[in-house]
């Protein structure tokens, strides 16, 4: 897992590095001056949804973001999703080979709540478009009701109960803002990272695979 923490923490540097690289590229010789783009970074404020949250099989949720500019080019999101309480939310730990359950099994996700913050930096600008790179920390925390069918393998699993997960996310992005309309903004990004979660005193980590797509409206 050490190797793992380096690798991704190098992927940081670079994206950090090429941000930079690029973002000077795009001011300097992308034939458009930066001052045209005066109006898009002094908006008060942008609005996310993301509606494919709503359809998750690894469990659905309503996801809200909140964005400001601070600085040219630049964008400080913050996000929150509650957990609404339907799909399967083994589902990737499983793609993965965690080892936390079996394939099979019976479990209901109770409510839960992520909560993440975002720091956003365009690498290039057009009239319509901005392409930018992100970083993303995340914390979320889910009540999950497991039956006796299920095959947890780490916990006795011969009455129901109720378990608690949390989990650390870590994310790199790239994604690309399209101002369709006036004030209006089709944003698709995805991206690589890891995802730290513990149930009861178990720890597994893994790669993290982020994509989505949100819909957001700036004022």
């Amino acid at each position: 897992m050490r190797t793992l923490k380096t690798s991704f923490a190098k992927l940081i540097g670079l994206a950090l590095l090429n941000c930079l690289t690029l973002t000077t590229f795009a001011q300097t010789d992308s034939g458009i001056e930066i001052e045209d783009f005066g109006a898009r970074d002094d908006h008060k404020v942008r609005i996310y949804f993301s509606p494919l949250n709503l359809v998750n099989p690894a469990g659905n949720s309503l996801q809200l973001t909140a964005g400001k500019s601070v600085w040219k080019g630049g964008e400080i999101q913050a996000n929150v999703a509650q957990r609404l309480g339907f799909g399967d939310p083994f589902l990737l730990d499983n793609f993965y080979n965690l080892g936390f359950a079996s394939i099979t099994g019976n479990y209901i996700r109770g409510k839960g709540t992520r909560v993440g913050l975002e720091l956003q930096q365009s690498v290039y600008r057009s009239k319509f478009t901005d392409l930018y790179v992100g970083l993303e920390t995340a914390l979320s925390k889910d009540l999950i009701y497991v039956d006796h069918t299920t095959a947890l393998l780490f916990l006795d699993n011969s009455v129901d109960r109720n378990i608690v997960r949390t989990s650390k996310i870590q994310n790199v992005k790239v994604g690309s803002k399209f101002f369709v309309a006036e004030n209006f903004i089709l944003d698709v990004y995805c991206g690589i990272g890891y995802i730290s979660s513990e149930i009861e005193g178990t720890i597994k980590k893994r790669i993290n695979l982020p994509w989505n797509v949100k819909l957001g409206y700036q004022f």
